[in-house]
């Protein structure tokens, strides 16, 4: 048994080839167009596929390309099933987020029968608009290479059975036996009633389940099948029990065989039950259009009817008519036939010569378009000289006055270009007017082509020639309007050279402001040299000529307004001449509707003369005959109403000659009563009236089979609109996105204009800071001034009390003259003195004043150069930090990546650890479910403690895994943090102070970090110290379980012993191997903790360095 498990292998790889095909996505929302569908691998993310962009047409979108894809799948042995291999499908617009419309994910593996294609509807994720995704999957690899794989399968188990040396005849027997009987069985009427025994709804619902529901399906369609076997046919084998113990092995390839055949049998069931399922709706569907067409037979049916009724209603008339039929209303009918054609002629005359005003107009619009390119062509000429001549002057350096002067004529220019592109504008906009016009002149034509259809064919000739004529004026309509798109485009192109020049006009004013500058530094110099220059005379002719021509050009406007305007007069006669035929169509109505009022009553008349005329109606039997013959003729006319047209002519002669017959009657009659020909004259007169009604309401239906055909004319004209409309909705989609894509753009940039505000915002805030600084020094300096302001006012208050003194000595003297007479120079001396003193006073406080302005300018200007030495010194240091910060944070990047990627590398090795150990758990539950006859209490406690086993591998890989993101997550939240800390002290360190303490801050927050580090690292390595215990325990129970477990028989414990030794083995190495890795893990931690202990050595060593410049 262990050899046979040693031979054989865990999985089986299997190729298979896929083809993807009639791609559709559904119900695509509005402003999404040219989409594309991309294929991506789940397994290695990278994009196998891409389809061409296909445009969206009413909700839809399809790709006629077909993908082919192949797989090696992996099947496990024990359990039959398939590896997944899933593939997403991405819809979208572009390779950015914002336009991707949805995705939606395949796996391969559920469509591995290549018997049928099976087409998938496929809702987008992520997508709320409800759009789905169509797609054909058809496994193209042939059915003879999976049964061959099968069959290899089943024979190499069997030759590793016949190398065992087991008792092979009976085995073989008893297999095969057992081979043919459950395929009989299975295709037999019990696999026939699971099938079937169901709903359509469980059929459905067994279809739409996954591979588990199926596997689950078949195993117990498979037992029921086994159990009926083994019923009828296999009685011996019960006495076999030790062969049938000895050959389990070949029995379990067999069933597992059997099982993956019930599962093609029952995909086959359902695959045809969806069949059936589709047959019943279509046949569904065409019972309704059954239903449909026989609803629409019996109308058709009731229209016959309706159509024989009137025709046997119109039989008598036509006797009647037959019978008297006067030359005066044939000539009554021909003048008004010949008036009516004449009408139709005068009004072919006028519409001939509209269309050929309109020509002549259009030919006018067109030379004068013609006229106006070559007026443009003649500009842009004009205007490359002016950049010549413009160029001349920068290199020969002439007066700046002129160059103005030619500035302000180019914008003369522009605005006479501007004005030119208004009245372009206006052109388009009435030539679509006139196509307008041209569009209802059409449906006149065609409202007059119905009219014609009225008259007999008599005039068919004439009518031809009409034809031919208004298809002549059809195409020459056609012809205008391909020679309108000429002028469309030709308009499209004045207007992109008239881009073209205000582009030129504008690069030339941008030359000339950059030569403006050349022109200020010699303006002086070349006064009078620009005096004498031939250039200002050669700008003057020029201008001159420009003037003439838009002169011209605005003339040869106001004459097309003027044709204009006149076209726009004929289209309003018109319209008045279509309002008059309009009120001409009502009264038509209304005579018609009073005609079918006394049709109404001469037919009850009739009915009264038709009792009185019973008597003469023997006489007139065999015309009757006749008469049916006619009716006869009639109603095959009245099915083909094309065929009566042509024989119309025939009718007319053969009625001539019942005339004539009639007059022979009538000539056979006149021996009849005096009452019957008073009876005929009376039918005389009545069978003219309803001969005249009948031609009416034939009028009235060739109107109303013309007003039909104007009808589905004007549908079909609707529906073309409908559909430019949508191209044009489809358009303004496009723009609306590229206008979303160009919005994103702006909103980027609106991002990075935002960050420089905010830069900008710094800055001046620190300018504020700065300027504060200045002012509060300013009005040091102001309390300064204002100190000795106050001292000069108490020296101007002194200067007064002295001056008082002096009047009141003044009156004393006047006083005292006789007695003072002698101190009166003594007096006047010191008031000489006295004033000397206050001048010189005066002297010194202006001398003063100016040695305070003169040491307040210069102290300002000291102000000025220390601010623009300290802006200067911040720039530097700012420049300097963020060059270090910027080395610093690309070196810290790089490790981080370097770091992550080798993570990710082990994490993925740990992963596919981890599935081979899942993988090599799973084979041994099956060796545990094969043993369980021999072993059943050691069974239960294996199964334990792998459950506890696998609990335990399970929590230390998630805690390995949480360790991990938890130690990367704060390793770059302390790095964001470092950076934010490094910003916040470049921003501070900008000034002309340092602080001090910062250094110290750091350091002892690295330490911090450092020895929170240490203490996560304690606390997981305990974690594991506990785990690792618990594992041991573990095994040592079941060590001691094995010990202590009952001995049944000899074969039996052998065969224990050995399993359980080969699964402590395993066991064993696998503790070994996550041991190792567990110490490689904790090796590549201290690595880690290293580096990240120089970086923060690296990051400190800047911070003292930044400190050095300012010391």
């Amino acid at each position: 048994m262990f050899r046979l498990h040693k031979n054989r292998q865990a999985n089986s790889k299997e190729k298979y080839d896929f083809k993807l095909s009639n791609f559709k996505a559904i119900q695509v929302p509005k402003g999404w167009d040219k989409l594309f569908v991309s294929v991506t691998s789940e397994q290695t993310g990278k994009t196998i596929v891409r389809t061409s962009k296909g445009s969206v047409r009413n909700g839809s979108c399809q790709w006629s390309e077909s993908i082919s894809e192949s797989i090696s799948v992996s099947q496990d042995e024990p359990s039959k099933e398939f590896e997944d291999f899933n593939y997403k499908l991405v819809v979208a617009m572009g390779s950015s987020r914002s336009s991707i419309l949805g995705e939606a994910m395949i796996n391969l593996t559920d469509y591995t029968d290549p018997k049928t294609s099976s087409a998938v509807l496929l809702p987008l994720n992520k997508c709320n608009h409800g759009t789905i995704l169509q797609v054909k999957i058809q496994c193209v690899t042939p059915i003879s290479k999976v049964r061959s794989r099968r069959i290899k399968q089943t024979n190499s188990l069997k030759d590793d059975l016949k190398k065992e040396g087991h008792d092979s005849d009976s085995c073989s027997d008893i297999t095969d036996s057992q081979v043919s009987g459950s395929i009989g069985s299975s295709s037999g009427a019990d696999l026939y009633s699971s099938f079937h025994s169901g709903d359509a709804s469980s059929t459905e619902a067994s279809y739409s389940a996954s591979d588990s529901h199926i596997g689950n399906d078949s195993s117990e369609a498979y037992d029921s099948v086994e159990s009926d076997a083994t019923k009828n046919n296999y009685n011996d084998i019960r006495r076999q029990d030790s062969v049938c113990s000895q050959n389990s092995g070949s029995e379990t390839t067999t069933t597992e065989e059997l099982r993956a055949e019930a599962r093609m049998w029952e995909s086959n069931a359902r695959k045809l039950m969806a069949d059936l399922d589709q047959l019943k709706k279509e046949f569904s569907d065409q019972s309704e259009n059954q239903k449909s067409l026989h609803a629409a037979l019996s109308a058709a049916t009731a229209e016959c009817d309706g159509l024989r009724k009137e025709l046997e209603e119109l039989k008598p008339m036509t006797e009647k008519s037959t019978q008297r039929q006067t030359s005066i209303a044939d000539l009554s009918y021909q003048d008004g036939e010949t008036k009516i054609l004449d009408e139709l002629k005068d009004e072919l005359k006028f519409q001939k010569e509209s269309n050929a005003d309109l020509a002549l107009q259009l030919k006018r619009s067109q030379e004068s378009n013609i006229e106006l390119v070559s007026v443009l062509k003649e500009l842009e000429e004009i205007n490359e000289n002016q950049k010549l001549e413009i160029e001349e002057l920068l290199k020969q350096q002439r007066n700046y006055d002129d160059y103005e002067n030619i500035n302000q004529e180019n914008k003369k220019l522009m605005l006479q270009l501007e004005h030119v592109k208004e009245s372009e504008q206006n052109l388009q906009l009435k030539i679509e007017v006139l196509e307008r016009n041209l569009e209802e002149t059409k449906l006149d034509l065609q409202k007059c082509e119905v009219s014609n259809q009225r008259f007999p064919q008599g005039t068919d000739g004439e009518y031809d020639s009409t034809l031919h004529s208004e298809e002549n004026l059809v195409e020459d309509i056609e012809r205008l309007k391909e020679k309108v798109q000429e002028l469309e485009k030709d308009c499209n192109e004045l207007t992109e050279e008239n881009m073209n020049l205000l582009y030129k006009l504008k690069q030339a004013n941008n030359d000339s402001k950059g030569g403006e500058l050349a022109l200020n530094s010699t303006a002086g110099e070349l006064l009078i040299e620009n005096n004498d220059d031939p250039f200002s005379k050669n700008v003057d002719s020029r201008e001159i000529e420009l003037e003439v021509k838009v002169e011209e050009l605005s003339r040869e406007l106001t004459e097309k307004k003027m044709e204009i305007e006149e076209l726009e007069h004929n289209i309003l006669s018109k319209d008045d001449e279509i309002k008059i035929l309009e009120d001409l169509h009502n009264k038509l109505q209304a005579e018609y509707s009073g005609l079918q009022k006394e049709k109404n009553q001469m037919e009850e008349q009739m009915e009264v003369i038709h009792g009185e005329s019973d008597i003469s109606a023997r006489s007139l039997n065999d015309l009757r005959n006749e008469v049916n013959t006619l009716s006869n003729s009639v109603d095959l006319h009245i099915s083909a109403n094309k065929i009566l047209e042509s024989k119309y002519s025939e009718l007319q002669c053969e009625k001539q000659e019942l005339e004539l017959h009639i007059s022979q009657i009538e000539q056979k009659s006149t021996q009849l009563s005096e009452s019957i020909s008073v009876l005929e004259s009376q039918l005389k007169y009545m069978t003219d009236e309803k001969e005249s009604i009948r031609l009416e309401l034939e009028n009235f239906k060739s109107e109303a089979v013309a007003l039909q055909d104007e009808v589905d004319r004007q549908r079909l004209e609707i529906e073309t609109e409908s559909v430019d409309l949508k191209q044009m909705l489809n358009d303004l989609q496009n723009k609306y996105a590229e206008a979303q894509d160009k919005c994103e753009y702006l909103q980027r940039e609106k991002t990075n204009l935002e960050a420089a505000a905010e830069h900008l915002s710094e800055e001046r805030n620190f300018l504020r800071e700065s300027n504060g600084e200045l002012k509060k020094k300013n009005f040091e300096l102001h309390e300064d001034y204002f100190r000795l302001e106050s001292k000069l006012k108490e020296s101007l208050e002194r200067s007064a009390h002295y001056f008082i003194r002096v009047d009141d000595l003044e009156d004393n003297l006047f006083l005292g003259l006789e007695d003072l007479t002698s101190k009166e120079r003594f007096l006047s001396s010191e008031l000489d003195s006295i004033v000397e003193e206050n001048i010189k006073y005066k002297e010194k406080c202006s001398l003063i004043e100016s040695l305070y302005n003169e040491t307040y300018l210069e102290k300002t200007t000291e102000v000025q150069e220390l601010q623009a030495a300290v802006v200067h010194l911040t720039m530097e240091l700012s420049a300097t930090r963020n060059d270090l910060n910027v080395m610093e944070s690309n070196e810290q990047l790089l490790a981080l990546i370097s770091e992550l990627s080798v993570s990710k590398k082990n994490q993925e090795k740990l992963m596919a650890d981890h599935e081979e150990l899942l993988k090599q758990l799973e084979n041994h539950k099956s060796l545990e479910v094969k043993l369980k006859n021999s072993v059943d209490d050691l069974e239960l406690k294996l199964s334990f403690s792998e459950k506890e086993r696998k609990q335990h591998e399970e929590e230390l890989t998630y805690l390995k895994r949480l360790e991990r993101s938890q130690f990367l997550e704060a390793e770059l939240k302390r790095l964001k943090e470092e950076k934010q800390i490094q910003r916040e002290s470049s921003i501070d360190d900008s000034g002309c102070d340092i602080d001090v303490e910062g250094p110290n801050v750091a350091e002892a927050e690295s330490i911090e970090r450092i020895q929170l580090l240490e203490k996560e690292l304690a606390e997981v390595l305990e974690a594991n110290k506990k785990y690792e215990d618990q594992l041991s325990r573990v095994i040592q129970d079941d060590q001691n379980n094995n010990e202590n477990s009952p001995i049944p028989t000899v074969g039996g414990d052998v065969m224990t012993k050995e399993g359980y030794e080969s699964i402590n083995s395993a066991l064993e190495e696998e503790l070994r191997d996550l041991r190792e890795r567990y110490f490689h893990m904790s090796l590549k931690y201290a690595e880690v903790e290293q580096e990240r202990e120089e970086l923060v050595l690296k990051l400190r060593a800047p911070k003292s360095t930044g400190r050095s410049w300012f010391s």
